[in-house]
């Protein structure tokens, strides 16, 4: 926040920093909490969060999953995986209890992206982000689980059907590559589950839901908040309004159409549908007015920018990113990241898998 705010330099080794040492403390005490109570209480997974908030502002300077599992143990301890209806049982947590496993669930999800395997706790998450869900998902009155709606893009810009696109297309990733290995991967198989996953996204991009009340609230508020307050001396962000937030939504959904695609066809620009999708997301980008807006974008603006061979577009993404100050957050690591992949697919040709990249180069990128 120091540098944000022009206080003091970016440090380039940040290993001696006064921040570092705050971090590693708390990081002492967490890893020490449940050996001395025998469990995380909420306050350990707030603080774990915070953690998490460190790595992805300092540009993936520490390791975010450890103190991420923290978290992950503590929504565990709540008694959702295997509780019968656990929208409602989230609905009944306090409001803090909420938030922390919302966020807690965004990022365990998004880190399956780098990670290369299925979000932590993928059953419960089909089970929240699912229509339906029994009785009490279609009765419950106000707040964010209307019609069982969880509201993802409230917190993060991406919706719930998007959220689920991710870990569902991480999921078939990781048993595709399973099947792989064992030489027993049926194709056949593979088309039909991808298929079954853009039949859902595509229902959501021609009829997406409408949240009249949403237009307040803090859109990535870890990102957003801190840059506001850099630039304007205020708290946080407001959210874009209606329009603007529908059209980030479908951004998400076509960048899960596009994942899939990546992982249907292998990461090969030149693949039809791999194109179109790419066209896509460079045409609803180019409706949206460049802003701080683009700080949540970082996903779609990534897969989109590995997965193009055009120039003009690998300049308009990458531009996207260099508009935005650079001394805090991972865009810097994020675009250095996509021209890793683009020299090495320009030099030696054929599919760079995006993933591979990230994890060899970045391995602490959270692309949040």
């Amino acid at each position: 926040m120091r540098v944000v705010q022009g206080l003091e330099a970016p440090d380039s080794n940040p290993e001696p920093s006064t921040a570092k040492y705050f971090h590693d403390e708390a990081y002492f005490q967490l890893a020490n909490a449940k050996q001395l109570r025998g469990y995380h209480d909420e306050s350990d997974a707030i603080a774990a969060l915070h953690l998490v908030s460190f790595s992805v502002l300092s540009g993936g300077a520490t390791d975010y999953q450890p103190v991420l599992g923290i978290a992950c143990d503590w929504l565990a301890q709540t008694g959702l995986l295997n509780d019968e209806n656990p929208k409602l049982t989230l609905r009944n947590m306090s409001e803090a209890g909420q938030l922390v496993v919302k966020i807690t669930v965004w990022l365990d999800i998004f880190s399956s992206l780098t990670l290369m395997r299925p979000p932590k706790y993928f059953a419960l998450y089909r089970r929240l982000f699912s229509e339906g869900g029994g009785y009490w998902a279609g009765h419950l009155q106000g707040g964010d689980f209307q019609q069982g709606c969880l509201r993802m893009e409230a917190l993060s810009g991406c919706p719930d059907e998007a959220m689920l696109g991710i870990a569902e297309v991480s999921a078939l990733a990781h048993w595709k590559a399973t099947e792989q290995r064992s030489g027993s991967l049926s194709f056949r198989d593979l088309v039909r589950r991808g298929d079954a996953i853009e039949q859902r996204l595509r229902k959501h991009c021609s009829d997406p839901p409408k949240f009249a009340d949403m237009d307040h609230v803090p859109l990535h508020p870890n990102l957003l908040q801190a840059s506001s307050m850099a630039e304007t001396g205020q708290g946080a962000l407001a959210f874009p309004n209606e329009a603007m937030r529908l059209l980030v939504a479908n951004i998400f959904r076509e960048t899960v159409v596009l994942y899939l695609h990546t992982v249907l066809n292998d990461s090969n620009p030149g693949v039809p549908e791999i194109r179109a999708s790419v066209g896509e997301i460079v045409q609803l980008l180019n409706q949206l007015p460049p802003s701080e807006v683009d700080r949540s974008l970082v996903f779609p603006i990534c897969l989109a920018g590995c997965m193009t061979d055009d120039s003009s577009r690998r300049d308009f993404l990458k531009g996207r990113l260099q508009a935005r100050d650079e001394s805090f957050g991972n865009l810097m690591q994020t675009r250095a990241m996509m021209e890793a992949v683009w020299q090495r697919r320009d030099v030696h040709g054929g599919a760079i898998d995006w993933r591979e990249s990230i994890r060899e180069r970045s391995p602490n990128l959270l692309l949040v």
